[in-house]
């Protein structure tokens, strides 16, 4: 606990709504002796009456290496990182009034902690700029620092120009490229920390002004934006040029203007709230509760209400859930379980519940891609005719771990079958590989092997269950998940006859015949997904962890099917949530709205 904070009753010091503190960072003239103590004060103003201030973005560092400081005549210790930016941000004739998360709020009053929390939308979005601080220039780039400076300023300036490739490349980087290529990789987010934690989203975000700061060097936000112009849309031939002869640049420039790109659509608020969550999820925080709290300040008041009390007093696995239930709550419906990867036992959130949204890993090493998830829910609706979903029942489980829903059991699995396990869902490299398995798909789907011989494909003529098509044609629209998508994965369109035609020239060994994104389109069906068959012969895919015995259902307020797991438990309807999953035949409300079919309610655990 921070000494002057210690009396949380201190006049000048005690903060109650709507104040905050601000450092304000004494002068340092050039002749200063940089080995005395650097000297701060901190006060207390309010947020009707604020005075011109900056935030500080930055990386805590480690509690293992500190060093001291004063504030308002008491030493205290601060990670050394944060005293390294603080000395580069004195200013030489006058005060320099900043808002900094460590020493402006009181870390070990958890009731202190969640009141700033809720407040951070607002100290940021007022202040007269953000400062994200990257940290000192490390030794072995030091002189090539400058030149990657200019390498991104040269890029904006391109973008500007009306002739991308008329900008003249500046002469450091003509002769020394390569030298700045490494020094900008020094900031890059493999190497940079600050691109990876949760809170820098919300803190580059609100702020109209942001500045980036890498020791001495400064560039505001806007040169990066301009940079990242050039390389997406007004890409300069001479930066080609010293590309063609240092090639490792052009990763290290892609990963860069990838980032500052995410960072963009958080300032432009280019995502819905679901969406933001899983897009940044994979940033990482000291408190796991933080990977919502920390994205609150983007969110409009009162869509999360319980989350928004950021209490920091609740469980972990509490907050989670209540996150699930408050999305379904916000988007009416079951889209905020379609997308939850369940995570590795010895690493998901202990006594999380498995329906629960559990962000403390971005995802398990085997997860099928979030975003070609997230796209096809609104491509279906499995529920129409059920009715809709009873929100009162979900508000009324708020913070608990069950979770009731109504809806029908359409059949339970008798057969699965694994499908291609990859890292890196997004590799593209890796499609031909996962072609090969459909001959395995196949013959667990249609119950005989493929044929070649047959040249609709068809070598199964048995009707698919309760359609015009038989078991082959039903696989291979399956295949496709029934829709053709874009360049971007998005379903465009319902799959036709002459689509399946392209999966029969996949399975003959056609593949150069078929437009890539098909291709990728049945990889997504199929990275990281199990295939099964239920006893009445639907065909269908899912969760890694699918397994015989598993049930299909449709509930209410749900897009798409999910597979679910009886638990063994006398006299109560307990389940197991799995995960969401693709059936071949009810994605369209074929079987959800059939007359007979009697809805029961069940409790998720």
């Amino acid at each position: 606990m921070l000494p002057p904070l210690q009396n949380s009753k201190r006049g000048d010091l005690y903060l109650s709504s709507p104040n905050i503190r601000i450092l304000r960072i004494s002068p340092a003239p050039s002749d200063t002796d940089k080995t005395d103590l650097l000297d701060c004060d901190i006060q207390v103003v309010s947020l009707n009456n604020l005075p011109e201030y900056e935030t500080l973005s930055y990386v805590w560092g480690s509690e293992a290496d500190r060093v001291p400081i004063l504030v308002s005549g008491h030493r205290i210790e601060i990670p050394r990182s944060l005293s390294g930016a603080l000395r580069q941000l004195q200013l030489p004739d006058r005060d320099r009034l900043l808002w900094v998360d460590q020493i402006c709020i009181d870390q070990q009053n958890l009731e202190e902690k969640a009141d700033q929390v809720r407040l951070m939308s607002v100290i940021y979005t007022k202040c007269s700029r953000c400062i994200a601080w990257l940290g000192e220039v490390r030794d072995e780039v030091l002189d090539d620092a400058d030149a990657a400076v200019q390498l991104l300023q040269y890029m904006a300036a391109a973008s500007r120009a009306q002739d991308p490739n008329a900008e003249p490349l500046p002469p450091t980087l003509a002769h020394g490229f390569g030298a700045a290529i490494e020094a900008l990789k020094s900031i890059c987010p493999g190497r940079n920390a600050w691109w990876m934690r949760i809170w820098t989203v919300q803190e580059a975000a609100l702020p109209e002004y942001v500045t980036l700061r890498w020791g001495r060097f400064e560039m505001p936000w806007s040169t990066l934006q301009q940079a990242r112009a050039a390389w997406v849309s007004r890409f300069p031939q001479p930066l080609g040029d010293m590309l063609a002869q240092h090639p490792a640049g052009y990763r290290i420039l892609a990963d860069f203007t990838a980032h500052v790109t995410w960072v963009n659509l958080a300032r432009l608020r280019y995502d819905d709230l679901f969406e933001m969550i899983h897009r940044y999820r994979f940033r990482m925080a000291t408190d796991t509760r933080d990977k919502i709290y920390g994205l609150l300040g983007l969110c409009q008041g009162g869509r999360l209400p319980v989350t928004e009390i950021c209490d920091y007093s609740i469980p972990t696995h509490q907050v989670f859930s209540t996150l699930a239930q408050e999305l379904i709550l916000d988007q009416k419906g079951l889209r905020p379980l379609t997308v939850s990867p369940r995570q590795q036992k010895n690493e998901s959130t202990p006594e999380i519940a498995t329906w629960a949204l559990d962000l403390a890993f971005s995802t398990p090493k085997y997860a099928p891609d979030v975003y070609y998830l997230m796209y096809s829910y609104d491509a279906y609706n499995a529920d129409e005719g059920l009715g809709p979903i009873d929100l009162k029942a979900i508000e009324s489980e708020i913070g608990q771990q069950s979770l009731t829903l109504t809806g029908v059991h359409i059949d339970n699995i008798v057969r699965a079958q694994d499908g291609f396990l990859t890292a890196d869902v997004a590799d593209s490299a890796q499609v031909p590989a996962t072609e090969a398995l459909l001959h395995d798909w196949y013959a667990a789907a249609v119950g005989c092997p493929f044929s070649d011989h047959d040249l609709d494909g068809s070598v199964s003529k048995d009707i698919y269950t309760e359609s015009t098509y038989t078991r082959a044609e039903a696989f291979a629209r399956f295949a496709l998940g029934d829709v053709v998508r874009d360049t971007n994965q998005q379903p465009v369109r319902q799959a036709q006859d002459n689509d399946a035609q392209d999966v029969w020239k996949i399975m003959r060994g056609k593949a150069s015949d078929v437009d890539f994104d098909t291709r990728k389109t049945i990889y997504g069906m199929m990275a990281n997904q199990t295939m099964f068959v239920t006893e009445t012969g639907l065909m269908g895919q899912g969760h890694k962890e699918t397994e015989v015995g598993d049930q299909v259902w449709i509930f209410r307020g749900g897009n798409v099917p999910f597979v679910v797991r009886p638990q063994k438990a006398e006299g109560v309807a307990r389940y197991t949530f799995v995960g969401q999953c693709y059936v071949q035949g009810i994605m369209r409300g074929e079987t959800a709205s059939k007359n007979g079919l009697v809805q029961k309610t069940i409790s998720l655990y």
